[in-house]
């Protein structure tokens, strides 16, 4: 019972890697046969490993198994634990993908008040322009009193 779910343990942990660190970073091709067969290799080394530990010859496949065996743990663990980041970034993606796919974003001064300065290249809202100028200017005045006094 132990050999078959530490065999399927390891099983899953080199198709995770195979999945993250093979398929997800090369195209279809030469390439990435050859890191899969790699990959696979690394598999039965693991469980010639274990298997053999026991015979004669054990001791020459102990050291480059054992070795891979931690190996592959650290890199199981770090792509792991940088699931919850790339999860978010991802998160992050989709939804701005849906709203530029929908067309519905931020409404240019829906959220800002009326003193806001918009950002650089931002399209104004309908009848912001007929608002802009409408008010006095603090410190100066109404538009009458600076006509009369140049004029």
């Amino acid at each position: 019972m132990f050999v078959l779910i530490f065999v399927g343990g390891v099983l899953l942990a080199h198709y995770y890697l195979w999945r993250r660190l093979v398929r997800s970073t090369t195209v279809p091709g030469r390439l990435r046969t050859a890191l899969t067969w790699v990959v696979v290799g690394l598999l039965l080394l693991v469980v010639g490993t274990f298997v053999s530990s026991r015979a004669e010859l054990g001791h020459w496949l102990a050291w480059p198994g054992f070795v891979w065996l931690a190996l592959m743990f650290y890199l199981l663990v770090f792509l792991a634990v940088l699931e919850v980041p790339r999860g978010v970034v991802a998160l992050f993606l989709r939804r701005g993908e849906r709203r530029r796919a929908s067309g519905s974003g931020p409404v240019p001064g829906s959220v800002a008040g009326p003193g806001a300065v918009p950002a650089p290249g931002a399209v104004p809202a309908p009848g912001a322009a007929s608002r802009a100028g409408s008010g006095p200017v603090p410190g100066r005045g109404s538009g009458a009193e600076s006509r009369a006094e140049s004029g």
